[in-house]
């Protein structure tokens, strides 16, 4: 049966208006909600630079740090040999040496604790960066599903109502599609 504009009734072609609008609604909210998606993860994609470019402070500070520690433990090695030398006691073996040695044991490895300390903090930033990327291209892909989504369902409404429009006007379905229990006798 073929649709001319002159055969339409008031409700068809309301009803086809309905239809172009719901239609348009579900294309439009799919590109929104796209937009926002894309917006999110534009957003965590700059917080994964961020976190990137936060890695060589993160380990310069670190590196400042050891080497601070490794001067203290040189002036505390240098108190020490002063003291000694002071008290007339020799440097150079027994128990003054194995304090001092100790002493620079100490700085040496309290210097290498804050240098790991500052890579385990940029390893973070690289783990958080990564995890960051990844959700910005999961975010990405919600947004594209959701204007997929967005355009079916337009192409479903767009089918409904097409069926809508070849109805037989003043009818609402062919009687014989109605099954015999629900009819009204």
């Amino acid at each position: 049966m073929d649709v001319s504009l002159e055969s339409l009734t008031a409700a068809q072609g309301f009803s086809a208006l309905g239809t172009a609008i719901r239609a348009g609604g579900q294309v439009w909210g799919g590109l929104q909600s796209r937009d926002v998606a894309d917006y999110n993860a534009a957003i965590l994609e700059q917080e994964a630079v961020i976190a990137r470019s936060l890695q060589p402070i993160v380990r310069g500070q670190a590196a400042k740090e050891a080497q601070r520690i490794r001067e203290a433990g040189q002036e505390v090695t240098g108190a020490q040999k002063t003291r000694f030398a002071a008290g007339g006691v020799s440097v150079a073996s027994g128990s003054p040496m194995l304090v001092m040695l100790e002493s620079i044991r100490r700085a040496g490895e309290d210097a290498f604790l804050a240098r790991y300390k500052g890579d385990v903090r940029a390893w973070e930033l690289e783990g958080r960066a990564r995890g960051l990327r990844g959700a910005a291209d999961i975010r990405r892909r919600i947004g594209r599903q959701s204007l997929l989504a967005g355009i079916m369902g337009a192409g479903s409404t767009l089918l409904a109502g097409s069926t809508a429009l070849k109805a037989k006007p003043g009818k609402v379905l062919d009687e014989d599609v109605w099954p015999d229990w629900l009819s009204y006798e």
